[in-house]
């Protein structure tokens, strides 16, 4: 596995389904996934009545696992978590066990969490693990309706604004979707020629979700020099290996709009995009064929251009046998004539992470540290995009200390580098005006030169 452009290949939010996703296609129109139903008792092939989930233990499978773990389940996951039986059967990944003995273990994992942004109460979590442990004993006949209707887990696609172009995964033959092979992980890269006249800014996109089964994350990103339009293929050094981020999307990110006054620069012509998209196709689907993407507006330049600056640090040398071994990087910003706002973060490890933070020093002073962005219990697959509302602004003069902190049981030392045996220590911040960075070419990575 390889990280084109030291940019995160693997990452994802708290996994939420779009809620008008087809439970056949992965397309919009009605609902899969609620576990609202899972106390209700149903008649197996025999006629008999079959077990039932707790209505407790439903309750908090379907707030926390039930937008990707249901009836026909999304964005990768393998198995559906809806009623009793889908507990007791042989899990995809280990078929000599079954799915609860792998739920216990994986609730309380600190580096593999489920769900991914570990944010189960810890009374919660002792319902779920306490009636495993029992024995997973059936529960009564009925519960009472779970309330399925919206909340903060429900993401919202819908765009203020026309899409004023659209770059989504493809087949060979025109108007076909790439079809995704049955395998843990495989990351596809998709190539256009820059449709953008160059006095146009990015100023809101949404994901286009097509078979959500199978979606893991993707990344548009502005592609290295040299790079060629029109190339599809799984991402790796045919693909130049640079780029820069443009914007990401992962399951349970809404759509992103910018301030009034702010847009999104965006490579002009004679350039080319790389769409990366991630695919878990673990569950074994056959018919998986995917032409997901992004929708982008745009408009004439705006007041203030944004784009992502690289903070963080490439000085990584984890020594074997090694436990909270920490690096980090300062950005100082005294070097500006005038301050610069952060609109979101998104930090990138790779699996030998433990923690990142980025603080903001005010005046370069250790005494007056700020945080920006935290991530403890770092997890590869979980690598979240945090948005800041409002937006941060940073003065000339601020320091953004960003800190990374690892464990190493291996028996050999890792350094920084693209693959994921290697190491990062990176935070991507959105930013404008770009600006105030001036025009030097380092502009881009403050702090890693």
């Amino acid at each position: 596995m390889r990280i084109a452009a030291f940019l995160p290949l693997s990452l994802a939010h708290a996994c939420s389904a779009d809620p008008t996703a087809d439970p056949e296609s992965g397309s919009a129109e009605g609902t899969s996934g609620s576990l609202a139903d899972s106390g209700d008792s149903a008649a197996d092939s025999t006629g008999d009545v079959a077990s039932t989930l707790p209505c407790d233990v439903a309750a908090i499978l379907d707030a926390h696992c039930g937008s990707c773990h249901g009836a026909t389940p999304s964005f990768g996951a393998p198995m559906a978590l809806v009623d009793y039986a889908d507990l007791q059967v042989p899990a995809a990944t280990d078929p000599t066990r079954p799915v609860s003995a792998l739920v216990t273990e994986r609730m309380v994992d600190e580096q593999r969490p489920m769900p991914p942004t570990h944010d189960v109460s810890a009374a919660d979590l002792a319902i779920v693990l306490d009636w495993i442990e029992a024995g997973t004993p059936s529960g009564p006949e009925t519960c009472d309706p779970i309330d399925d209707t919206g909340g903060p887990d429900d993401p919202s696609y819908e765009l203020p604004c026309e899409p004023s172009v659209t770059f989504t995964a493809h087949g060979d033959a025109e108007g076909t979707g790439f079809d995704v092979p049955i395998v843990d992980d495989i990351y596809q890269c998709f190539t256009f020629a820059s449709p953008f006249s160059g006095d146009e800014q990015g100023v809101a996109w949404a994901p286009i979700i097509d078979d959500e089964r199978v979606i893991h994350h993707w990344l548009l990103l502005h592609a290295p020099e040299g790079t060629e339009p029109g190339m599809a293929g799984p991402c790796g050094d045919q693909f130049g290996g640079n780029g820069s981020l443009l914007m990401g999307w992962a399951p349970g990110a809404p759509a992103f709009t910018l301030p009034d006054d702010v847009g999104l620069e965006l490579p002009g012509p004679g350039e080319v995009l790389m769409l990366q998209i991630h695919y878990n196709n673990i569950a074994g689907y056959t018919d998986a064929s995917d032409a997901s993407g992004v929708a982008l507006c745009t408009e004439p330049a705006r007041a203030n251009a944004a784009a992502s600056i690289w903070l963080g640090t490439v000085h990584i040398d984890i020594p074997p046998n090694t436990t909270g071994y920490s690096t980090a990087g300062d950005c100082d910003t005294s070097f500006l004539d005038e301050p610069f706002n952060i609109l979101s973060s998104w930090p990138h490890m790779h699996e030998l992470g433990e923690s990142l933070t980025t603080e903001i020093l005010r005046g370069g002073d250790e005494a007056a540290k700020e945080p920006l962005v935290a991530v403890d219990g770092w997890n590869f697959n979980n690598q979240i995009y945090h948005p800041h509302t409002p937006a941060v602004r940073v003065e000339p003069g601020d320091v953004l200390r960003t800190t990374c902190t690892y464990d190493n049981d291996g028996d050999v030392a890792v350094t920084v580098g693209e693959g994921t045996g290697d190491e990062m220590c990176f935070n991507f911040a959105l930013v404008y005006p770009i600006d105030a960075f001036g025009p030097n070419a380092g502009r881009r990575k403050c702090g890693l030169l």
